[in-house]
């Protein structure tokens, strides 16, 4: 079938994969690229090269949190991947988990610090995910607001 050019022009676009699909994103809104979109996207483009990607001390719209998790969950080849401080983390700590479940099996190396994971079940998502992931070696959670029972579920 041949796609409408005016296709998506009236409606919003929602994902049902991820626990970002709450927010909705309109073509025909004239999405702008933010700061942080554009600082996503050169760190993609120096990831390839150096196998590492290191997105941290930003604050996440709704558009690169999207981007970024989709990022991370189907693209990633990165051995060191580092997304420290990142203000709004909230916007993409459980997709972020889910990523880390399901892709980034290049990854050796996760650092998390200064983000909140908040929530019994958000906690439970990255243990999940730390579980199935076959070669991870190395994970730092400094200022997580890791609690007494997170850190026992985390053990």
């Amino acid at each position: 079938e041949d796609a409408s050019s005016t296709w998506g022009s009236g409606q919003g676009l929602r994902t049902s994969e991820s626990p970002l699909a709450d927010e909705e994103f309109s073509p025909g809104a004239g999405c702008r690229r933010s700061e942080c979109y554009e600082a996503l996207q050169q760190q993609i483009r120096e990831a390839e090269s150096t196998q590492s990607f290191v997105f941290a001390h930003r604050r996440l719209d709704g558009v690169a949190a999207l981007a970024l998790t989709q990022y991370l969950r189907d693209d990633c080849r990165a051995r060191f991947v580092d997304l420290s401080f990142l203000e709004n983390w909230d916007k993409a700590c459980d997709a972020a988990a889910g990523a880390l479940g399901k892709g980034l099996r290049c990854l050796r190396s996760l650092t998390l610090d200064g983000n909140a994971i908040c929530g019994e079940s958000a906690w439970e998502a990255w243990c999940q995910a730390l579980e199935e992931h076959p070669g991870l070696q190395h994970i730092s959670l400094r200022n997580s607001l890791l609690d007494d029972c997170a850190a026992e579920r985390l053990a």
